[in-house]
């Protein structure tokens, strides 16, 4: 096992990427112990109960960006991934999440600085970073990888971020796609994300069962002068 050293985490909210204003990060994740003491123990008895999500993160004030996202989305849901690089086929963790606490601050002297804390709108889920994509201007296919198969009490979810939409009318479409094979000699499309054509995100999924073990994404676009920068990631849970 290895170990790491945080140096250059994802952090992806809603159509941005923190990562260049951000210098902290943090989940948490934690479920309610609920007390099923009855007479003949002499310790209390816990069963699990609902399951807690949060994510966090603190960085550097800057203005219009981060500073207007952060602060429009307070009270509102938006797609979160936090990832401990942006290596893709490494750990994902994303869901759709609560922007509760927003809080600009500083110290006379210091770094302006912001700190943003959320609550889970959904399951957390920890799946596979497909994708990290800069510059995208035409259509291509993402890499496979061995994600594994979803039984029909699972889904397969994608979470998508679109962090840069240069160009005039620019669209981009990213489609879910498996094989039971790694060459992806016959692949099928699972889902199909909605149009981009701005800075956005979005989470989708689709009900089990699918015996293809091999995932990728693939994406088309469309308009002209394109640079599309988007992360994509996928869990089965």
């Amino acid at each position: 096992m290895s170990k790491n050293v945080l140096t250059n985490a994802l952090i992806a909210f809603g159509g941005y990427n923190l990562r260049s204003q951000s210098n902290q990060v943090g989940i948490n994740y934690e479920a309610d112990a609920l007390d099923a003491s009855t007479f003949g123990f002499d310790t209390h008895v816990n069963l699990g109960g609902l399951k807690v999500a949060a994510m966090s993160a603190a960085g550097f004030w800057e203005a219009e960006y981060p500073d207007r996202e952060l602060f429009e989305k307070i009270g509102s849901g938006v797609l979160m991934t936090v990832a401990p690089g942006i290596t893709a086929g490494d750990i994902a963790y994303f869901h759709n999440a609560l922007a509760v606490q927003y809080n600009p601050n500083a110290q006379i002297g210091q770094m302006f600085g912001f700190t943003l804390a959320t609550a889970a709108q959904d399951r957390l889920l920890r799946g596979t970073l497909m994708e990290y994509r800069s510059a995208i201007a035409a259509n291509a296919n993402g890499t496979g990888r061995q994600i594994g198969a979803v039984s029909a009490s699972q889904s397969i979810y994608c979470g998508l971020h679109v962090t840069a939409a240069p160009g005039t009318t620019p669209s981009l479409t990213v489609i879910v796609e498996s094989d039971d094979n790694a060459g992806f000699t016959t692949p099928t499309t699972r889902i199909t994300m909605n149009a981009a054509t701005g800075l956005t995100s979005q989470l989708a999924s689709l009900a089990g069962a699918i015996t293809d073990d091999y995932w990728r994404l693939r994406w088309t676009v469309s308009g002209s002068g394109l640079g599309f920068d988007f992360i994509g990631s996928l869990a089965i849970q």
